[in-house]
């Protein structure tokens, strides 16, 4: 029997600011345009293995610096029959990552070690966004959202459903 400890550390800090208008055009659609930037910063400490198999890894530093604009198009809230209302969004943006980092893991088994890189980022995205707030005279409130980031390499797809209730 061995008795394996570990001690990673694993700070992590985020800050996020955005700002943004809110512009009428009719009477029945408001855009948004905004401008934002996000900081995250993960830190992992290296940790070894006391026992087992004497395991070491070393986790490089990850620091993300993201700025971002685009517009969000809201209609006003409709009615679907007497009880639902509907109210439809859109979004479209762009997101520059300023650091461009690759993640690199180094592990270690007593002599042996190996690497473990990730692949490094487009800098650029597009951001897209689609969603409709459906909500019912007695509380009800079912929202369904699509979000996607598109890039040269990549892309990522997210489709939500909440349902809530207020009483």
């Amino acid at each position: 029997m061995s008795n394996v400890r570990l001690d990673p550390g694993l700070p992590l800090f985020g800050f996020a600011a955005s700002a943004g208008y809110q512009l009428a055009l009719n009477e029945w659609v408001t855009l948004v345009p905004a401008v934002g930037v996000q900081l995250q910063s993960l830190e992992l400490d290296e940790f070894t293995e006391q026992g087992g198999m004497n395991l070491a890894v070393e986790y490089e530093d990850t620091t993300l610096v993201t700025a971002n604009a685009g517009v969000t198009a809201m209609v006003k809230p409709y009615r679907l029959n007497n009880h639902w209302q509907v109210t439809p969004t859109a979004e479209l943006g762009w997101r520059h990552d300023f650091s461009a980092i690759e993640e690199e893991l180094t592990a270690r088994f007593d002599a042996q070690s190996f690497q473990q890189q990730g692949y490094q980022r487009d800098t650029d995205q597009v951001t897209l966004g689609v969603g409709a707030a459906f909500i019912n005279d007695s509380g009800f409130n079912i929202q369904l959202n699509y979000s996607g980031a598109f890039s040269g390499d990549s892309s990522r797809s997210q489709v939500a459903v909440g349902v809530s209730y207020a009483f």
